[in-house]
């Protein structure tokens, strides 16, 4: 069987599906190499995250993905510059810890 050759669009999708199953997996070592360390996370809840901090939650079981349902994936490169626009569902657990100020 001969290797198949990806464009630069297909691997680009191939490594946010690396993404999403190191996620799944609770892979950090994996999430590390596809995820640049400058990346900063926004949450539905309006949280702003680095990715060391997103990283941290998953390893204390904050955030735990237990399965994910890709639904859109499309990838597009010019130049150096790749955009990717990705929707899935994700099955997935988030503890947030919120203080208020009883004053």
């Amino acid at each position: 069987m001969k290797d198949e050759i990806l464009t630069e669009e297909q691997a680009v999708a191939e490594t946010v599906r690396k993404q999403v199953k190191g996620m799944i997996d609770g892979d950090l070592d994996l999430l590390k190499e596809v995820i640049s360390p400058d990346a900063v996370f926004y949450h539905i809840t309006g949280a702003k995250q680095s990715r060391d901090e997103w990283l941290r939650q998953i390893k204390l079981g904050r955030m735990h993905y237990f399965g994910s349902r890709e639904i859109l994936m499309q990838a597009t490169v010019n130049g150096d510059e790749a955009r990717v626009i990705s929707r899935n569902q994700l099955d997935t657990q988030m503890v947030f810890l919120y203080f208020y100020d009883k004053t």
